[in-house]
């Protein structure tokens, strides 16, 4: 068990440490990746836009903890906000680590002069995360329910038949681990791709998501015009303005 007072480094995650900072980060976000993913996601980003990725170690090079921040998604600019990811191993926590990487958090968001910073809170981590954060200025945004299904009950029997009958139109499908892999292409063909989940990658059972907005501190009232309504986003979120 790490002692109070653990020195940690903070540093910009390298390529081969990329596997070991995604697994901490997924456990502070809802939908899931991986780091093949996260690295054809950032072929798609222009090589001019700025990228914060910082990986928190301790002396002896365990992992304690993970932030991003991204202005961009898909290869669109966000207008007037950064996405902001923040996360720590449950044997680092309480000992300063999070305030460190949410102040590099700011601070990048500051530099690149957005107005407002949004974070997603998966509301089984809602009771320890909220207090930080509306410390912090962040105010809750929105909240809505990732998911209704249950995954166990829904009717496969017919997959195989559909698929076949897509593939006769002209339409290939394939997992959505694979979906946004560099393997994947349809660049050379007209044919085209859609998703199809594959059963581990979908929700067990539906979760709330707080969306949270915050750089400084402000009203509940005084939310951008901009953000973004519920039904595009997938859960809970807290926020911050510059």
């Amino acid at each position: 068990m790490p002692k109070t007072g653990t020195t940690f480094s903070l540093r910009p995650v390298r390529r081969e440490e990329l596997e070991a900072w995604v697994d901490l980060a997924n456990q502070s976000r809802y939908w899931q990746e991986d780091a093949a993913g996260t690295i054809f996601d950032d072929t798609l980003r222009p090589p001019d836009e700025p990228l914060m990725r910082l990986g928190a170690w301790t002396a002896d090079e365990t992992l304690a903890g993970a932030a991003q921040a991204v202005l961009g998604e898909d290869g669109s600019r966000l207008k007037d906000r950064a996405q902001g990811l923040v996360g720590v191993a449950v044997p680092y926590r309480r000992q300063g680590l999070g305030t460190r990487l949410a102040d590099e958090l700011e601070r990048f968001a500051t530099d690149n002069q957005v107005k407002w910073l949004e974070i997603d809170v998966r509301e089984s981590n809602l009771a320890g995360a909220e207090p930080f954060l509306r410390a912090r200025g962040f105010v809750e945004l929105e909240r809505y329910r990732t998911s209704v299904q249950q995954p166990a009950r829904v009717d496969l029997s017919d997959l195989d038949r559909r698929r076949s009958q897509l593939r006769g139109d002209g339409i290939e499908t394939t997992a959505f681990a694979a979906i946004d892999s560099p393997r994947v292409s349809c660049s050379s063909s007209p044919r085209r791709t859609i998703g199809v989940p594959p059963s581990s990658a979908t929700p067990t059972s539906s979760e709330i998501l707080v969306l949270v907005e915050g750089l400084s501190k402000i009203r509940a009232t005084e939310r951008p015009s901009s953000a973004p309504r519920a039904e595009s986003r997938p859960a809970a979120a807290f926020s911050s303005r510059a």
